[in-house]
């Protein structure tokens, strides 16, 4: 389902549900959706990201896992459904597939108001960070962020004389090796 209309995500996460979700990067890069993410995290979400994933996925309580099964629309084959996955090898697999992209992915991070974690950057620089580290190209960091490209640019030079680095790659490695994300 679209995240606009996941409205259950919120009510479990204000219960204490915890909610760990892996996003393709080009869905970062889709209007809209980063509000929903950002909506997503305020309410504690955790959010990561990767340039693709081998399938969609849904895991609860490590017990079940739900994976749809999407229909082929150029040979009109069967109607969307879903394979429930209950206890066993598979679920094992499912689980240990999640977990291995988990660690892979990078954290999405959103400007929240407050301090910032680190004391060297804002979460408004933070949130930028995040989104060059996970691959997102300037013109949709823009976009998504509602300034210009140039302004994108000042920023990353900024965080890359921050960092004492001169390129886009410098920054990235000194942000992991500083704990900036």
């Amino acid at each position: 389902m679209p995240g606009a209309e996941n409205t259950e995500e919120y009510g479990a996460l204000s219960r204490g549900v915890r909610y760990r979700a892996i996003y393709e990067r080009a869905l970062l890069e889709t209007p809209g959706e980063l509000d929903t993410i950002a909506e997503g995290i305020s309410w504690g979400e955790e959010a990561r990201t990767l340039p693709t994933l081998p399938v969609r996925l849904a895991i609860v309580d490590r017990a079940t896992a739900v994976c749809p099964l999407v229909r082929d629309d150029e040979l009109g084959i069967g109607e969307p459904t879903a394979a429930v996955i209950s206890r066993g090898q598979l679920l094992d697999a499912v689980l240990a597939l999640f977990e291995s992209h988990w660690e892979m992915a990078t954290p999405v991070t959103m400007h929240s108001g407050g301090a910032p974690a680190t004391g060297v950057l804002d979460d408004h620089e933070r949130f930028l960070l995040s989104l060059l580290v996970a691959g997102v190209p300037d013109k949709s960091i823009a976009s998504q962020l509602g300034i210009s490209r140039r302004t994108v640019q000042r920023r990353l030079d900024r965080l890359m004389m921050l960092a004492g680095v001169d390129t886009r790659t410098g920054l990235a490695y000194q942000a992991a090796k500083r704990d900036w994300l």
